[in-house]
């Protein structure tokens, strides 16, 4: 084995490392016809849901621009966990302040104000979603709304009258949260009202229907009840797989 390589599964010729050595014995016994299908299958689910990447440089026949699929390998990276231990403190660390930074850019604009992203990138960054939805929305007929319409006027009074339409055992319905809630996760404030400022936006749009990932079905659900609160009439979803 070279100096300059490092083998997560191996510390030497034949010498499986500890939290590898159970899949090692699974591994030892798949025929290699076996692993070759399985790898045949994931290449095509890849293909299907889109997990690839354009080479511009590379033509195919047809003259477009060649597709990869993203490099994986069927062998899993096992992490040891005290290995996990010392990850798990710094993504811990780097979701935190990604939540602010976002938490900032939709309520106080603190960052922006400070000059520390401009303004101007934020909103640059907002037309590549706009000119991928015109890919399937008339442009003509298409509409953009920006929800610091009708958020930054609610203030004080207006959170708390928002927030009394919802309860807190109808928030912790969601399925994240019941699980953080039962293994004592913390949960922050913000992280409730959320559904909640999601929801409020069907009802400033009197939204019919309202599009998004499976992940946020409890959002959704939350704007057609808070429209029949508000007397509306309430939207239809619509919810796709996330790839």
């Amino acid at each position: 084995m070279s100096q300059h390589t490092f083998d997560e599964m191996y510390a030497a010729p034949e010498q499986v490392r500890a939290h590898y050595q159970t899949y090692a014995r699974w591994l030892a016994e798949q025929p290699p016809e076996v692993m070759a299908d399985m790898r045949e299958e994931a290449e095509m689910i890849f293909r299907r849901v889109g997990i690839t990447f354009a080479v511009y440089g590379d033509k195919d026949e047809d003259g477009s621009g060649t597709e990869r699929l993203i490099p994986f390998d069927l062998i899993p990276r096992v992490i040891p966990a005290h290995e996990w231990r010392s990850m798990e403190k710094g993504l811990i660390q780097r979701v935190h302040a990604l939540n602010r930074f976002i938490h900032d850019i939709y309520h106080d604009q603190e960052i922006l104000k400070a000059g520390i992203v401009p303004r101007e990138q934020i909103e640059a960054n907002a037309q590549t979603y706009y000119a991928q939805a015109s890919l399937v929305l008339d442009r003509e007929k298409t509409e953009i709304r920006y929800n610091s319409e009708w958020c930054d006027p609610l203030g004080a009074r207006g959170m708390i009258e928002l927030s009394a339409r919802y309860t807190v055992a109808r928030i912790l319905e969601r399925e994240d949260f019941t699980k953080r809630f039962k293994a004592g996760t913390p949960i922050s404030v913000h992280e409730l009202l959320y559904p909640l400022m999601q929801g409020y936006d069907s009802v400033a749009l009197k939204s019919d229907l309202e599009i998004g990932g499976t992940d946020q079905k409890f959002n959704l659900l939350v704007g057609r009840e808070l429209q029949k609160d508000y007397g509306q009439a309430q939207q239809c979803i619509l919810t796709m797989p996330l790839l």
